[in-house]
């Protein structure tokens, strides 16, 4: 996968299949990155963390699975994260709120677990969430 020199990488619907290289945590000027629709699958990589810059994390609907690896706390850029349809377990990671201009959050379709962290409530934005399998709600929360 080649960075272009725009800082994003969208391989969007084209099939690939396979884990996700180590070698992400090279690609440090990034800011978009989607690669939903694919096939990737296995854990995502804990290089993923040296992507500070990175704005865009659009990871949905590819068989990726394990918990979401706390190195994402490094990217403090984020404005969009959607890991929605994929096999993540665990719990939502309590380190979202701290990203100041992170707006939407696609957790569904997953085997997530345990309360929505009450951190959340105090982020400006959307959170989708799936309760029962095929329903997903839409969670906004407002500034108080």
């Amino acid at each position: 996968m080649e960075e272009s020199r725009s800082g994003s990488s969208n391989i969007s619907s084209t099939k690939l299949k396979g884990r996700l290289s180590p070698i992400i945590g090279r690609l440090t000027q990034l800011r978009v990155l989607s690669l939903r629709f694919n096939g990737f699958f296995g854990e995502l990589p804990l290089e993923m963390g040296q992507l500070r810059l990175l704005e865009v994390l659009d990871l949905g609907f590819n068989a990726f699975q394990g918990s979401m690896p706390s190195t994402l706390q490094n990217c403090s850029a984020l404005r969009l994260v959607s890991l929605a349809g994929n096999g993540f377990n665990g719990t939502i990671p309590t380190f979202f709120p701290g990203f100041p201009s992170l707006q939407i959050r696609s957790f569904s379709f997953n085997r997530l677990s345990g309360l929505i962290p009450m951190s959340l409530e105090t982020s400006v934005g959307v959170l989708n969430i799936s309760i029962l399998p095929g329903i997903i709600c839409r969670v906004r929360f407002l500034p108080t």
